[in-house]
């Protein structure tokens, strides 16, 4: 039995939660539980704080000093302090959180849980779910009208806009608008309501006063995000569709080249920055990282094997194998981490072009001693030899489990058995010094 493998170089690619959303991978175990950085100066260090599984979207209430972060993967909103960065309590929402929205003057945040089709209400002040208010068919966009105290919903799969009455914490209006709505925005100036129409290209205007629909605008094939400048008079408009962004001013609009699937904008009036979130980029980002890592050591992406974790690749598998695949074609060697313990489906796993299988130390530790987790292991293994992938056990402490994996097929192992973490030098003494 080999001791790890044969490779010398080793680089982790956690393709989880956070990764997938553009941040900097960070610990496994922070990753899987997902974690938010906050960037002060661009070369300045990040703060990273833990919070829930899959943090998307985030808003602020800066009169109570609390950020909110919707956890899509477990469902909970995490509420942080503003000022300090630190976790202050989780709250259980709807199933799929994913946009959210915080109405300043009554310190209420609003929380469109996509799968469950229903907008959680949160008291920012007592931090706890005041109600859940049941509204169309997958929510994916929300916005607030502080001063009326009237929240906008947009529902991608009922195609229609829920109106919530922020007194009464009820639908009051439910208003049809383009296909599949994206995205909401609410413009304080003009006193109107922004839907972007993913599915028709189009842009939906209505009458926060009267609540009725004023215009449909074609733009550029699917809108997925809007921003509006303060005054109203400029607009931002995200197209997936054709990678650009759309200003609209009045008597001119501009298009401009942007990202693959561009999904998110935020506006800095102050600083004159738009900033633009591309979802496909992603994949050329993670690439280009991996190669440029294995230049700057002088090693060639042959010599390479990114470790990639079950969990994390299950939470957005199409995305995962896109990735993946990017990466194999580049020359990296590749592996699923910690497997048995993320629910992988085998349609996805065949799919996936990795080299070896790595079983979790939570099957092998009592395996000698729990029949169960003999039984797991052993069909891992079995799975790897009929799928033409290596196995390689995690967490070997004795002996005697070596050589019991060794006899059931499995040939590469890891753990304290064979070594404990050494300092560089030292692991360079230990095993890359020739003797």
């Amino acid at each position: 039995m080999r001791a790890g493998g044969h490779r010398v170089f080793i680089l982790c690619v956690i393709i989880c939660a956070c990764a997938i959303l553009g941040a900097a991978p960070g610990r496994a175990q922070e990753q899987e539980e997902g974690t938010v950085a906050e960037n002060g100066d661009v070369m300045g260090e990040a703060t990273v704080v833990r919070v829930g599984a899959g943090p998307g979207a985030i808003a602020e209430d800066p009169g109570i000093g609390q950020l909110y972060i919707a956890n899509r993967d477990e469902g909970t909103v995490s509420i942080l302090n503003a000022r300090r960065l630190l976790a202050m309590k989780t709250l259980r929402v709807g199933a799929s959180p994913g946009a959210i929205a915080v109405n300043v003057y009554t310190n209420r945040v609003y929380v469109a849980n996509f799968r469950d089709s229903t907008v959680s209400v949160i008291n920012g002040v007592t931090q706890e779910v005041m109600k859940t208010i049941p509204v169309g068919l997958n929510p994916a966009g929300i916005a607030v009208d502080p001063e009326r105290n009237r929240i906008y919903v947009a529902n991608n799969a009922s195609n229609t806009l829920s109106i919530i009455d922020g007194v009464r914490n009820r639908v009051t209006a439910e208003i049809e608008v383009g296909k599949k709505p994206w995205s909401v925005v609410f413009s304080e100036a003009r006193n109107q309501v922004l839907v972007a129409n993913r599915g028709s290209g189009t842009l939906t205007v209505l009458d926060s006063i009267s609540d009725t629909v004023r215009r449909e605008l074609p733009v550029r094939a699917g809108p997925t995000a809007i921003v509006v400048t303060r005054d109203g008079k400029i607009m931002y408009v995200a197209s997936a569709g054709t990678n650009t962004v759309t200003i609209i001013d009045p008597g001119k609009v501009t298009t401009l080249p942007v990202g693959q699937t561009p999904t998110t904008l935020a506006l800095d009036e102050e600083a004159g920055m738009l900033y633009v979130g591309s979802r496909d980029d992603r994949t050329i980002s993670v690439v280009d990282t991996a190669i440029r890592i294995a230049r700057e050591n002088g090693a060639a992406p042959a010599r390479i094997e990114l470790e990639l974790t079950e969990s994390g690749m299950m939470r957005d598998p199409d995305r995962a194998v896109e990735i993946t695949q990017a990466l194999a074609a580049a020359g990296f060697s590749l592996s699923i981490d910690d497997f048995g313990t993320g629910y992988s489906s085998l349609s996805y796993l065949k799919r996936f072009p990795v080299s070896r299988l790595k079983i979790d130390i939570s099957f092998v530790r009592d395996m000698l001693s729990d029949r169960n987790d003999r039984s797991i292991v052993g069909t891992i293994i079995a799975m790897g030899r009929g799928m033409e992938l290596e196995t390689l056990a995690e967490g070997i402490e004795h002996a005697d489990q070596a050589t019991a994996l060794l006899a059931m097929g499995c040939h590469l192992a890891q753990g304290f058995h064979f070594g404990r973490p050494k300092p560089a030098d030292r692991f360079e003494e230990s095993w890359l010094t020739k003797r």
